[in-house]
């Protein structure tokens, strides 16, 4: 029962997503308890969460592209990616690429115009090189007034094998969504127009029942750039080095009466942008009586953020280990 990738945090041992019941709706995920600005999301050991509310829209997630998910030991949590959340969750990509070239096509549609479809296509350039492309795009027209949703997705991933000792593998996503935000169902008009008999029936009917908002809507825009050295130069000492870009754009946006003109004014109401640039090195040693693991993670962001009131620049950096 996978409507989105969120979807898969219900199946996590102590996972619970918390629905809103619509399709792209801001959904909160929470393991151990813990939800926003709380939870670290990996994807192959980098960081993707939004840097300015610490967080991120699992719609943004590719289903098709997941191989497996990793929940990170309670006591270990904070481990995960800089911000020192107590949850961290590593979504790990499909690497296992088959003898033969396939394609995989996943649909599905539903009431309210709900569509879903999500292509996932890979091939081979020559011995050493392959290629996966993964297209998606999640659509719903209104049930109750003002819940559309759409939402477009890519992801391009190549792969050269050097030799058993140097792998090459670069990623790109990309992902742009445009979701309605009426609210929920305003119970205080619904009972000033309608006695408490039809208060009960019209709340659920989509036509009848009045939405908090009208025409409040968020817009999102992301880039993810991943290019990673796989290495073992001793078959005890795999070296990881990721190299990665981060681009995205959230904008929150109401429509405002504009009274000389008989319309309404589309108006940008908070616009929060930023972008990174950062690397990953991750050292393991599979030694005799000695199971090691450390890393380094050091990034550069820039911000262009309402939420922060400034702009600003940040620099980080972090070091970790577990023997």
């Amino acid at each position: 029962d996978y409507r989105y990738s969120g979807d898969v945090i219900n199946y996590l041992p102590f996972g619970f997503l918390q629905d809103l019941g619509s399709l792209g709706k801001p959904n909160e995920a929470t393991i151990y308890g813990y939800g926003f600005n709380n939870v670290s999301y990996l994807i192959n050991g980098n960081l993707i969460n939004n840097r300015t509310q610490n967080s991120f829209n699992l719609y943004n997630l590719q289903l098709e592209s997941i191989d497996s998910v990793e929940v990170y030991t309670l006591p270990r949590g904070f481990l995960g990616g800089s911000f020192l959340n107590p949850v961290t969750i590593n979504f790990i990509t499909k690497n296992n690429y088959p003898a033969k070239p396939y394609t995989k096509i996943r649909f599905s549609q539903a009431s309210n115009e709900e569509g879903i479809i999500d292509f996932l296509f890979h091939t081979y350039i020559n011995k050493k090189t392959d290629i996966k492309i993964n297209i998606s795009n999640y659509s719903m027209s209104d049930g109750f007034y003002n819940t559309e949703y759409g939402n477009w997705q890519a992801f391009v991933s190549a792969k050269y094998i050097m030799s058993n000792i140097v792998n090459f593998m670069f990623d790109y996503n990309y992902s742009k969504a445009q979701t309605r935000l009426n609210g929920g169902v305003d119970l205080e008009s619904l009972e000033s127009n309608y006695t408490s008999e039809l208060v009960k029936t019209n709340m659920f009917d989509q036509l009848i029942a009045i939405v908090n908002y009208e025409d409040r809507y968020q817009k999102e825009m992301g880039h993810r750039l991943n290019f990673k050295v796989l290495a073992t130069v001793l078959k005890s000492l795999p070296t990881t080095l990721d190299f990665y870009y981060q681009n995205n754009t959230q904008s929150f946006h109401d429509k405002v009466n504009d009274y000389n003109n008989y319309q309404k004014i589309d108006t940008t109401v908070q616009l929060n942008k930023y972008n990174l640039v950062g690397i990953n090195i991750n050292q393991k040693f599979n030694l005799p009586y000695f199971d090691s693991d450390f890393g380094f993670n050091m990034e550069r962001i820039s911000f262009n953020s309402d939420i922060l009131s400034n702009s600003r620049k940040i620099n980080s950096a972090s070091f970790w280990g577990i023997n």
